[in-house]
């Protein structure tokens, strides 16, 4: 059976609850479910409590996914830097269509640890109104009508089992949960206190997420923002001005003296760049 899209992204998550694993939709189809213009997407990513990466990982396995023949994504050959963004703990490949034919992506599971840190480690349960971190994609406060990232059909998709497919529950109204607005927002500053400077494929990509949620989000009245923290406001506010770096490294020398701050990503060496000094 082959599954597209958001259905392929409810189908996953599906799976996951299921299997009892939390789980929590993130990157191009997190922003999609905020209204958010996304590009093409190069992947579909999921967040997961740590202590059930492999759990996931099986899980997903099992239900048709096709795995990596290489141990680690890194050693991967069709792993694409800087486009790929941050290393995902877990991943699969996913094919596409889109500009080239056959071209392969991934789904990528990533561990809470290193991604959601300053979150509460995510349930099974549905997130109620007042859940300041989670949200489901049927909450009311999203919008109502939610653009198509572009022909899904010739984008990313998979050839499942009937089993993973089949199922009582319509895949359009399956209940994925999200980070809210404020703490996506939240959680995204604090991705960039933790790789600016030290991983720019990361970086780029977290300012990247949230310059798409400024400006097809909140500036257009999508949706409405809770006030962020006292130290997080100002990089919020001052996100494209010309030394709104310096917010970061401020707030980061303050995390770093509190010890709330996880170690960054130095970055990798990178095919590209090798690519282009041979």
């Amino acid at each position: 059976m082959r599954c597209y899209g958001r259905e392929l992204c409810a189908i996953i998550a599906r799976l996951l609850d299921h299997a009892k694993i939390p789980n929590v939709l993130w990157n191009e189809y997190m922003l999609s479910a905020y209204g958010a213009f996304t590009q093409e997407p190069h992947d579909i990513s999921f967040i997961i409590p740590n202590r059930l990466l492999d759990a996931a990982y099986q899980t997903l396995q099992a239900a048709g996914f096709t795995t990596c023949s290489e141990n680690h994504i890194e050693a991967c050959s069709r792993f694409q830097c800087p486009e790929d963004g941050m290393t995902p703990a877990r991943h699969f490949h996913i094919a596409s269509y889109w500009i080239v034919p056959a071209h392969t992506y991934y789904l990528k599971l990533y561990g809470h640890a290193e991604t959601l840190f300053s979150f509460p480690e995510p349930t099974l349960n549905e997130p109620s109104r007042h859940d300041k971190y989670y949200m489901s994609t049927r909450d009311e406060r999203l919008p109502l009508q939610i653009e198509p990232l572009h022909d899904e059909r010739s984008m990313l998709y998979v050839e499942l089992n009937e089993r993973a497919y089949r199922d009582p529950y319509e895949l359009d109204r399956y209940k994925i949960k999200i980070p809210t607005l404020t703490m996506a927002i939240h959680a995204l500053i604090l991705l960039r206190c933790r790789d600016e400077g030290y991983n720019s494929h990361c970086d780029d990509d977290w300012y990247r997420m949230l310059s798409s949620i400024r400006w097809y989000v909140v500036q257009r009245g999508k949706m409405q923002m809770d006030r962020l923290e006292a130290v997080i406001q100002p990089i919020w506010d001052n996100l494209e001005q010309q030394y709104g770096n310096l917010w970061i490294r401020a707030l980061r020398k303050k995390l770093n003296r509190e010890r709330v701050l996880p170690l960054p990503f130095v970055d990798r060496e990178c095919r590209c760049f090798r690519d282009l000094d041979e």
